[in-house]
C-alpha cells in the first residue's frame, strides 16, 4: 500500500525511476544511520567526523567547492536530523504497545510516520538542486554514493561490534 502511494508521489513530482530507487536507498541509509548515531552523543560525533571525512575523500573537493558544498550539506543534515528525531520518537511511543493500541491510535501513528517520510523526501528533492548548484553533477552523484557506502559500513561495523558483544 505505501510503496503505491510513495510510487504515485514520486510520478506526480517527475522522479524516473533511477531516481526513485536512488533516492528511496539514500533516505533508508540515512534513517539506519540516524538510529545508529542517535544512541551517544560522543559516538554521534565520532560518526560525523568519519562521515565527513569519507565524503570529502570521495567526492575530491577542491577548496572552492568545499566552501560551498559543506555549509548546504550542514543544513542538508541539520533538516534531515530535524525529521529523523521525530520518526525515532514516534517508534519509541509506540514500542511494545502495537497490540494494544487502538486501530485510531495506530492509523494517527502511521499517517505520521508516512509524513515525515514524504517531508524526508521533499528535504532530499530540495538539497538535491542546491548540491547541483555548487557542484557538477558527477560529485553529486558520488555524494549520494559516498552516503550509502558510508551507511553500509557502519552497519557492517555495528552488526560486527554486536556479534562480538554476544561472543564475549
Amino acid at each position: 500500500i505505501y510503496r503505491n502511494r510513495i510510487g504515485n508521489y514520486f510520478d506526480m513530482i517527475g522522479v524516473t525511476n533511477i531516481w526513485k530507487k536512488t533516492l528511496l536507498g539514500t533516505l533508508m541509509m540515512i534513517c539506519l544511520l540516524g538510529e545508529i548515531i542517535a544512541q551517544e552523543t560522543p559516538v554521534r560525533d565520532r560518526v560525523q567526523t568519519l562521515k565527513i571525512a569519507y565524503i570529502t575523500r570521495t567526492l575530491s573537493l577542491t577548496t572552492d567547492e568545499a566552501e560551498k558544498f559543506w555549509p548546504v550539506y550542514n543544513a542538508y543534515s541539520d533538516d534531515m536530523e530535524a525529521i529523523k528525531k521525530e520518526s525515532r520518537q514516534l517508534q519509541r511511543g509506540i514500542r511494545g504497545k502495537i497490540l494494544s493500541m487502538s486501530d485510531k491510535e495506530l492509523e494517527k501513528t502511521l499517517d505520521s510516520f508516512m509524513e515525515n517520510k514524504k517531508q524526508e523526501l521533499e528535504i532530499s528533492l530540495e538539497y538535491h538542486d542546491k548540491f547541483k548548484g555548487v557542484l557538477p553533477v558527477r560529485k553529486v552523484m558520488l555524494l549520494y554514493k559516498a552516503e550509502n557506502d558510508f551507511g553500509k559500513k557502519i552497519l557492517e561495523e555495528w552488526r560486527e561490534r554486536q556479534q562480538n558483544r554476544r561472543n564475549n
